[in-house]
């Protein structure tokens, strides 16, 4: 049921009787903190890609990203 009312991935053992509500609720708060987190990171990459001042390489050492990492976020503007 929170699978369906919150579109989120939330696991539930099916063996399980009774669900936690009060883990499952801070399991989905953690899960918007990541994203939050992983958007903040993106946008910062970006901002430092529209400078054109560092590298990759650079940037993956400023944001601890893979250069990989980097190269699809900038494809991806």
């Amino acid at each position: 049921m929170i699978k369906v009312i919150t579109g989120s991935e939330f696991k539930i053992n099916e063996k399980e009787e009774e669900i936690n509500m009060c883990k499952a609720l801070e399991d989905l708060k953690e899960e918007g903190r990541k994203e939050g987190r992983e958007s903040a990171e993106r946008e910062f990459v970006r901002k430092l890609l529209a400078k054109k001042q560092f590298t990759y390489e650079e940037i993956s050492d400023m944001t601890d990203i893979s250069v990989e990492e980097i190269q699809k976020i900038e494809r991806h503007k």
